[in-house]
């Protein structure tokens, strides 16, 4: 029996257990003695009969075999690296096979494999090259022509050149005629894994040049390929949007608060890798990616304007942009246009190779330290993020509302509260029920005791069932200290406030609680209602108020903006809070709705007047309306369909309490042909 063994790159260690196996069993071995490390031969039997076939031709290394075979041996036939790649073992079997001596063959790691270990490289990146060629370069062995290295360049895959090493020149000559450029990245590795084991990383340009300075002339492999650069894409096998047979994908989300993005670059390589960047995120729901280029190279795709006509016609229109350029181009292209942080969409700066992502404006309000992580993520990039809060790990309080759709409603407060947290590490506290309680009494006998300070006695502070305190002329204080109701206006037995004119406000008795969050010296209240916070405290306003809105076709965006204005005001609710507006089908076209929503940026959805008829509830329902649209209310029944169909912050549902399923915040309001009602997201679906 003939057993044909690889014996690995070099190393001793990386034969085979069958291989060692079968050494250690041989009676005759056979090495390959120029290739071979001779130390696998310490596995043999002392008795082994060992030949170097170095010294042999064919037709002895089969006599031996022959012989061996009719006194009845086990041969080893221990060839370099595999077998099967430039082992010259078809012909020894053949003979074999002529002789009718059975013959099995033992895989080995090939020295390509053992480079590669060395090298610790990939062959076969991801959007680089997903092909390995091994071949060699003609010399005193032929080559096939449709093989030759000058054809195979054309696919610039990975390229292992073995029995090559004394044709450097050759190899860069027709490799560069065929298609590599000149700086893609080589290495050479001469007798890999051996003790001896030397390694040169090059480009094929300087490839003969660093050989014959390395002496390296034999014994070596050549290793082309793009693979051996900085530039890949991650495999899909372990990508988190990738769904695979084990796993389901993690779907990839930009951050809060953005939807609409640009990304814009302008050189070759830079276009390739914005490119590859729109795809990672084209697929994110909701999301709008528009790709811009500016560059002669590519006069297919690269647009006319300058990358600053691009910036300005983009910048009030996107809530982020993102360049795939130097820094300095994005600096100068925005500049003009920066204002406040507040307004300022997230600007951001990816190098045109994809290494390096970094946040330049609106970190945490726009949102850009937030896009630059997800970025570096998704394109296995670092990082650059400068603001103090992340550099030290600390709260942001305008990350925090960013993150939660709140609106900040003083910046210089902002700015204090994270100087503070900056200076004493303070961490955000969240302000139980029974504190929050107390606070009520408490700032109750401060305005008790301001009144009496200033000659005014309207009777002793109390605190109704909903712990809300009352004076003696049935005012209301809220937790913060406001008087929710002015001197002249009243409250009806049916709970709905009465102001001066007598006129009846319809507003519903579903009240919106408030949540506190202490921070150092300072208090936060995340509420939508209009309140009056002192010197320390600072108001967080949740984008959590649907507006149904009706009008007479040709109703200006001013009149729609007054109205919507007005029952905000009725319904004791800061304007910021608003998130969307919703109608009716029929006003899907209507301007001023559209002009409305785009100054003040919220969606508009418009529904069929089936849908809104299905909608439960009790409405104020009207007979003309009826004739006219098909359904009986359009804006009470508009905004309780839309909140019922949205998803709503859980820090922003906390601050609903005492849900009941199609009640509104304040039911339809009339003024100037416009009708407004009122609905807290996710009220009606009890979200």
């Amino acid at each position: 029996m003939v057993h044909f063994v690889g014996a690995g790159p070099g190393a001793c260690d990386l034969i085979t257990v069958r291989g060692m196996n079968r050494i250690k069993e041989a009676d005759v071995i056979i090495y390959a003695g120029s290739l071979v490390n001779p130390e696998l031969l310490s596995y043999a039997k002392a008795d082994c009969a060992i030949y170097n076939s170095a010294h042999m031709t064919l037709e002895d290394v089969v006599a031996v075999m022959r012989e061996a075979e009719a006194a009845g041996k086990i041969t080893v036939r221990l060839h370099t690296g595999d077998p099967s790649v430039y082992g010259a073992v078809r012909e020894q079997m053949d003979l074999l096979d002529e002789s009718g001596i059975a013959y099995d063959v033992c895989p080995g790691v090939s020295a390509v494999f053992g480079a590669a270990a060395s090298l610790a490289c990939e062959y076969t990146l991801p959007d680089v090259t997903q092909t390995l060629i091994l071949t060699r370069a003609e010399g005193k062995t032929p080559v096939p022509e449709k093989e030759n290295l000058r054809s195979l360049a054309a696919h610039r895959a990975s390229l292992v050149l073995y029995l090559s090493s004394g044709l450097a020149r050759k190899v860069r000559q027709e490799l560069m005629i065929g298609g590599y450029a000149e700086d893609t990245p080589v290495a050479v590795v001469y007798k890999a894994t051996w003790p001896e084991e030397k390694i040169i990383r090059t480009t094929l340009a300087k490839l003969p040049e660093d050989m014959e300075a390395a002496g390296i002339t034999k014994t070596a492999l050549i290793i082309v390929s793009p693979a051996l650069g900085s530039i890949y894409e991650k495999s899909k096998l372990y990508d988190a949007a990738f769904t695979t047979e084990y796993r389901g994908a993690t779907e990839i989300a930009l951050p809060a608060g953005i939807r609409r993005v640009l990304l814009i670059t302008c050189s070759v390589r830079g276009y390739a890798t914005m490119q590859k960047l729109a795809k990672k995120l084209e697929n994110i729901s909701g999301a709008e990616i528009i790709t811009k280029v500016k560059c002669e190279a590519l006069p297919e795709v690269s647009m006319k304007e300058t990358v600053k006509a691009c910036v300005d016609e983009y910048f009030e229109q996107v809530d982020a942009i993102v360049f795939v350029t130097a820094s300095g181009i994005a600096v100068r292209s925005v500049a003009e246009h920066l204002t406040h942080k507040s307004k300022d969409p997230a600007i951001v700066c990816m190098d045109e190779c994809g290494k390096h992502v970094i946040s330049l404006v609106s970190g945490h309000a726009g949102g850009a330290n937030a896009l630059t992580q997800m970025l570096a993520d998704v394109m296995w990039a670092t990082p650059v993020i400068t603001t103090a809060t992340d550099v030290e790990g600390q709260f942001s309080i305008d990350d925090c509302a960013r993150e939660h759709n709140f609106v900040v409603t003083d910046w210089a407060k902002a700015k204090a509260i994270s100087a503070e947290v900056l200076a004493t590490g303070a961490k955000p506290v969240w302000i139980d029920e029974a504190e929050v309680s107390r606070k009520v009494e408490k700032d109750a006998c401060e305005i008790c005791k301001e009144q009496k300070s200033i000659g005014i006695d309207e009777g002793a502070i109390e605190v109704d069932g909903c712990g809300n305190s009352v004076d003696g002329c049935g005012n209301r204080v809220d937790g913060c200290g406001n008087r929710v109701d002015g001197c002249e206006n009243e409250v009806d037995g049916c709970g709905n406030r009465v102001d001066g004119c007598e006129k009846r406000v319809d507003i519903c008795e579903n009240s919106i609680d408030v949540r506190r969050l202490q921070i150092g010296s300072y208090q936060v209240i995340v509420t939508p209602r209009d309140i009056l916070p002192d010197e320390k405290t600072m108001q967080l306003i949740p984008r959590c108020i649907v507006a149904g809105v009706g009008c007479k076709k040709g109703t200006s965006a001013d009149k729609i903006e007054h109205a919507v204005k007005d029952a905000f005001a009725k319904a004791g609710l800061r304007m910021e809070a608003l998130c969307a507006v919703a109608s009716i089908d029929l006003k899907k076209e209507e301007a001023g709705l559209q002009e409305f929503c785009v100054t003040r940026k919220v969606p508009f959805e418009t529904y069929a007047a089936e849908e809104l008829q299905a909608v439960p509830g009790t409405f104020s329902a009207s007979g003309f309306v009826t004739g006219v649209t098909g359904v009986d209310n359009v804006c009470e029944r508009s905004a309780v369909k839309f909140a019922s169909e949205h998803e709503v912050n859980p820090d922003q549902r906390l601050l609903r309490k005492q849900v009941n399923d199609g009640e509104l915040l304040l039911r339809k309001q009339v003024q100037d042909g416009v009708t407004v009602a009122l609905a807290y997201l996710g009220v009606a679906s009890g979200k």
